[in-house]
């Protein structure tokens, strides 16, 4: 069985954070807005998309796969 993955942080503080050695890459830039903080991706981050979006589509071409290979490796491990 997979280990559950960590809780989802969305204090701003938190956000902050995770995103600061990216921001720090400008890949992401900060909008600040009276009651919220919104994110936007810079045209640099921007420029991440398309090996995202492989990314995106090789997991879902392959998840099968995927769970196969998890399936075999906890039968093996006990």
């Amino acid at each position: 069985m997979l280990a559950s993955p960590a809780p989802l942080c969305i204090d701003p503080v938190c956000i902050d954070a995770e995103i600061n050695p990216t921001g720090r890459h400008r890949s992401i830039r900060r909008l600040d807005a009276p009651a919220r903080v919104d994110y936007q991706l810079t045209p640099l981050g921007e420029s991440l998309l398309p090996v995202q979006r492989a990314i995106k589509a090789w997991a879902e071409t392959h998840i099968d796969e995927v769970h196969a290979a998890r399936a075999r490796h906890d039968a093996s491990a006990g």
